[in-house]
């Protein structure tokens, strides 16, 4: 969404990542994702455009209807311009 919302077009796939199933979950799929540590969308915008290829890492959990935690997730997104 953000390369989309910056007009860049791209490919991106997952390079690699790591999930942690903390407990069932047998309601409706409340996820929230959120970039992890310093990194930045202007970083990483940025060094797409000057080198056509960044990478950037992603934490997302799964939220159970009590606010626990159902599911959590740590992964690291890559972008190819390819436009």
């Amino acid at each position: 969404m953000r390369l989309h919302a910056a007009g860049i077009a791209a490919e991106v796939f997952v390079a690699d990542s790591q999930v942690q199933y903390r407990a069932p979950l047998f309601a409706d799929l409340d996820a929230q994702a959120r970039l992890a540590g310093e990194a930045d969308w202007d970083g990483f915008l940025a060094r797409l455009h000057e080198r056509g290829r960044a990478g950037i890492v992603l934490e997302a959990s799964v939220r159970l209807p009590d606010g626990g935690i159902a599911a959590a997730s740590q992964a690291r997104y890559v972008a190819i311009a390819t436009g």
